[in-house]
């Protein structure tokens, strides 16, 4: 028995060693210490290249991308889930604007003429999708080509920029200021049809411009003249809007509030600087409370200024009931780009009717309603909105401008709307403050993400616009 049991587990670990001794080495000592040559195209043997990889950054960015599939499986998004490493070139953006070159008239995009005995006017905002000898042109059902004033690389950028904006309404006005002219114009909206000549947007901060304009002029104010006052810088109620000498402890300068949208500062200027009756007369400067000349049937903005103290002192800072459209508000920046001297806005720049005659042509025009050296000074004061004011993280990086040959005049204005509902965000700027060139209006309600923001899509079409330009090249 004992035998037999010896004999068997004799038999056993000799199959075991067999077996063991056939399997193929898991590591070689040779295979390790062996390394694999790289040759090039030409068949030269060449060094070793490593791929130096941080097993935690790889795994950090790893568990980083896992967690974003999970995210976007949870949450049924799956298909649309890119993700980019820090090293990966981010994809360029399809365009979503293309306008069509046409070689016959008829081919146009379809418009109408409604009324030619005061000039050219059009019934409705054109699509601006087709160009004919390199110009955007459209025709009407009796022949006229009726050519448009928008520059044709920046109307496609700027209705790109609308087109990708995360909000619900987007309304976009670019207006060379000495002639009127508009550049670029573009809107989106779910509810509201041509929203660049929507004057339901409350002008919010914007305001401020009037209040500063009647201060300069009418109240004996200077852009470094002090103002005292209490609370935060956007606080304005019953508790501070009123003069307090032993507790208004904060003091800033006009110049700097108007970059800063200091709520405070502006109440003051009403009350101890201005009346009602004199800031009534500045909106109807700025062209509230009167009809606008333009080429496409324009709502008429409205202004109204109480007479109560405290609705008076809001009412400078933004809050009151003030309406504009971004027509308009683009006209409000170019009047003060031009020295004082509010142009036509135009959309037309002529009409060659079916003879091939020409029956209509634009002429700039424009109606003095500042003094030059008001405006000039509103316009220098307005820099600081980019400089250390609302908008300094778009023009702004480590205290050097981010277009560093452009000088860039604005104002942002922000404050919940009824019509559209949701928040507002304006944007309004003149460019370069030494020779204006281009005025900017913008107004984005509900934006979502960074790159929605009113300040960002103004620096950035004004980036563009001097690219594309060499004497105003950004370096």
């Amino acid at each position: 028995m004992a035998r037999r049991y010896w004999k068997s587990l004799l038999l056993f670990l000799i199959c075991t060693t067999f077996a063991v001794g056939s399997l193929p080495p898991a590591a070689d000592a040779a295979s390790k210490s062996k390394k694999p040559k790289v040759t090039s195209s030409s068949g030269k043997v060449g060094k070793e290249v490593k791929a130096k990889q941080s097993p935690k950054r790889f795994s950090a960015v790893a568990s980083r991308s896992t967690k974003k599939r999970q995210v976007a499986k949870r949450s049924g998004r799956s298909r649309n889930v890119t993700v980019v490493s820090r090293r990966q070139t981010p994809v360029a953006v399809v365009p979503r604007f293309n306008t069509r070159e046409v070689s016959s008239p008829a081919e146009l995009e379809p418009v109408r003429l409604a009324n030619m005995d005061k000039g050219a006017v059009l019934s409705s905002v054109p699509k601006f999708s087709t160009r004919i000898n390199g110009k955007l042109a459209g025709v009407t059902p009796g022949g006229e080509v009726v050519y448009f004033t928008p520059d044709p690389a920046l109307q496609s950028f700027v209705s790109d920029l609308t087109a990708q904006a995360q909000a619900s309404h987007v309304a976009i006005v670019a207006m060379e200021p000495r002639t009127g002219r508009i550049l670029a114009m573009a809107d989106k909206s779910l509810t509201i049809d041509h929203l660049v000549l929507h004057a339901g947007f409350p002008a919010a901060s914007l305001f401020k411009v009037v209040t500063t304009t009647a201060a300069l002029e009418r109240g004996g104010v200077q852009p470094q003249s002090m103002i005292r006052f209490r609370g935060g810088t956007y606080t304005l109620n019953q508790l501070n809007y009123r003069t307090d000498n032993l507790r208004d402890t904060r003091v800033m300068s006009v110049a700097e509030g108007l970059g800063r949208s200091c709520n405070p500062v502006f109440a003051r200027l009403a009350l101890n600087h201005l009346n009602p009756s004199i800031l009534r007369h500045y909106a109807r400067v700025f062209g509230f409370n009167s009809p606008l000349e333009f080429d496409i049937p324009l709502s008429q903005s409205s202004a109204f200024i109480p007479t109560d103290d405290f609705e008076l002192s809001r009412a400078a800072a933004g809050f009151g009931d003030v309406f504009i459209s971004p027509v308009h508000a683009a006209v409000l920046m170019s009047q003060i780009a031009t020295s004082g001297v509010r142009p036509r806005p135009s959309l037309i720049d002529k009409v060659i009717n079916a003879q091939g005659a020409l029956s209509y042509k634009a002429i700039p025009f424009g109606k003095r309603v500042l003094r030059s050296d008001t405006a000039e000074t509103l316009l220098e004061m307005m820099e600081s909105t980019t400089t250390i004011g609302t908008s300094r993280s778009e023009f702004m990086r480590r205290n050097q401008p981010v277009l560093p040959n452009i000088r860039v005049s604005a104002k942002t204005g922000t404050l919940t709307g009824t019509n559209p509902p949701g928040l507002n965000h304006w944007f309004i700027a003149a460019a370069p403050i030494e020779d204006p060139q281009i005025a900017i209006a913008i107004i984005v309600v509900d934006s979502r993400g960074a790159n929605s923001k009113a300040s960002r899509l103004g620096r950035r079409i004004i980036e563009r616009y001097f690219t594309d330009r060499p004497q105003g090249r950004v370096s």
